[in-house]
């Protein structure tokens, strides 16, 4: 049953709030549509958009190019000179439990470093291991970070095409597994998403597990 934004706020706290964003929640802040993505690489690449998801389309290109490094440098050129607007940029007033997100780009950070709040991204199993602030604020990239790839000689991977999604597969249900735990007894808000698209359904349905 829908619920009225105002009804919603009123029974929201923060701090047994989990919040999950998803590609609309950075639309505002000039970051890329999965079409526009699309588009991209069908003028860079010659690869066709119509017919494909962003997966498949991707998985095209490295498979006949067998460049990985210019696909992703190709994909950076879309994220160049964001800066968070809006709603984004009240997130570091409230103290949040976690926020997990599917987008590449780091608005969610920058608008804690403009707040000089701290906060700890997470995109690899490898930063499990890394001591973080008590205080800050953990968010968790379920897709990966735009500045973080194997083809810079980083563990982490952006999670771009079809096997990459098979290659951090147990980071993935690390995620998983935490964002179950999370949100036990506390509210989720998924902003900027559609439950037609199949990894936050997978995620959702995840949570009745």
């Amino acid at each position: 049953m829908p619920i009225e934004v105002p009804s919603l706020v009123a029974g929201l706290r923060p701090d047994r709030t989990v919040l999950l964003f998803g590609a609309g929640s950075s639309l505002p802040s000039n970051a890329p549509s999965v079409s526009d993505l699309q588009s991209h690489f069908e003028r860079v690449f010659k690869i066709p958009a119509t017919g494909y998801t962003l997966a498949e389309q991707t998985a095209i290109i490295e498979h006949q190019t067998k460049d990985r490094p210019r696909l992703i440098a190709e994909l950076r050129t879309r994220f160049k000179g964001l800066r968070p607007t809006g709603a984004l940029l009240n997130l570091p007033l409230y103290n949040w439990k976690s926020i997990f997100t599917t987008n590449y780009d780091c608005l969610i950070e920058d608008c804690y470093e403009r707040r000089a709040r701290p906060a700890y991204s997470y995109s690899s199993n490898f930063d499990f291991g890394v001591k973080a602030d008590p205080d800050a604020l953990q968010i968790f990239k379920l897709h990966g970070t735009i500045n973080k790839d194997v083809v810079d000689g980083d563990r982490s991977r952006i999670v771009l095409k079809l096997n990459d999604y098979d290659l951090v597969h147990e980071f993935r249900e690390q995620l998983f597994d935490r964002l179950k735990a999370d949100i036990a007894g506390a509210h989720l808000v998924i902003i900027g998403h559609s439950l037609t698209d199949p990894d936050i359904k997978d995620i959702v349905d995840r949570r009745s597990i």
